[in-house]
């Protein structure tokens, strides 16, 4: 099983300013502009603000972030560890562990 984020970085708040020309043919105003809330995909740390997110939401679910990997989390109570690859997570567990 591989858990998989649907539109990853819509879920990540941005970190600095970001401004967007709004399309005329949408009805903006030659001079109006958008300003991100959320990550968005192209921009320069999308990825790292996902990145961030999923350690926020991951450590408030009780799981660890491994010292030496960045990329791999534990649940020491649940015996569950999760890579986390992009926007994919697959989780394992010892055989007969039903938190799993």
């Amino acid at each position: 099983m591989v858990n998989d984020v649907a539109r990853a970085f819509f879920e990540a708040p941005v970190k600095r300013n970001i401004c967007l020309e709004l399309p005329l043919e949408e009805g903006a105003r030659p001079d109006e502009v958008g300003i991100l809330k959320k990550s968005l995909y192209g921009t320069r740390d999308a990825s790292a603000n996902f990145q961030m997110e999923v350690k926020i939401v991951l450590t408030k679910a009780g799981f660890r972030q491994v010292k030496y990997n960045p990329s791999l989390y534990y649940h020491i109570e649940r015996g569950i560890r999760t890579l986390v690859h992009g926007d994919d997570f697959p989780p394992w567990a010892p055989a007969g562990n039903s938190s799993g």
